[in-house]
């Protein structure tokens, strides 16, 4: 059946005569107690969730930051095999090393050595640079500190680098001699020349001097 708007419009009024308007305006609307509590839940509400927000940023800088960093550990000497390529014909034979040998016993392994692990062979590593400390901490029968980190025969010769660029006693012809088994295994000049630490200006004219004095010279009569 059709309504008019005007009758409509009585019906809606009979409907609600009865209610208190006031009343209804009353529990309708909040006190300002209630307001200002409201606001200060909904404050708090927001305040955790950036607290959460600022935790889980945390978490996930600080496990990034343990991911890239490298930790310092001690390992056992004799469980550390030398490079596959060394650089030095007699470590224990060279005049300063027992001083050397001293220094570390008196005031400790100052550098770490750089190790990787030793593939298929749990426990055991292979050095690519430090084998000075690793031989003395092995006489002096104490844990040497070492960088553990996956390397290639590559990456572990140019590693080699680091420690050669400050070593001012490799003579002559032990640069010459690891240089010209590098240039066996097949490895370029550029990369003996990062091996070898040199800087600019030193590089691939000397490695040329290097390998062909050794190759001139039989290994045993070097040795």
């Amino acid at each position: 059946m059709m309504v008019n708007p005007k009758e409509r419009n009585q019906r809606m009024k009979s409907l609600f005569a009865q209610v208190d308007t006031e009343v209804l305006a009353k529990q309708s609307a909040p006190s300002r107690a209630e307001q200002e509590k409201r606001r200060v839940g909904s404050v708090a509400v927001k305040s955790m969730d950036r607290a959460f927000v600022s935790i889980e940023d945390e978490n996930r800088r600080l496990h990034d930051q343990l991911l890239s960093c490298e930790s310092v550990i001690e390992l056992d000497p004799d469980r550390v095999a030398p490079s596959f390529i060394s650089d030095r014909l007699d470590i224990e034979g060279d005049g300063t090393f027992q001083a050397f040998v001293e220094g570390i016993r008196e005031a400790g392994q100052k550098l770490p050595i750089l190790v990787r692990p030793l593939a298929g062979r749990p426990g055991q590593y292979q050095a690519a640079y430090g084998h000075r400390r690793l031989r003395a901490c092995q006489i002096l029968k104490r844990p040497v500190k070492a960088i553990v980190r996956e390397l290639s025969d590559e990456e572990l010769v140019i590693s080699r680098g680091i420690e050669n660029s400050e070593q001012l006693n490799l003579s002559f012809i032990e640069q010459a001699l690891f240089a010209f088994n590098l240039k066996e295994r097949k490895y370029s000049r550029e990369l003996i020349s990062n091996a070898l630490g040199r800087k600019e200006g030193q590089r691939l004219a000397s490695i040329s001097i290097l390998t062909n004095t050794a190759a001139l010279i039989p290994e045993g009569l070097i040795r």
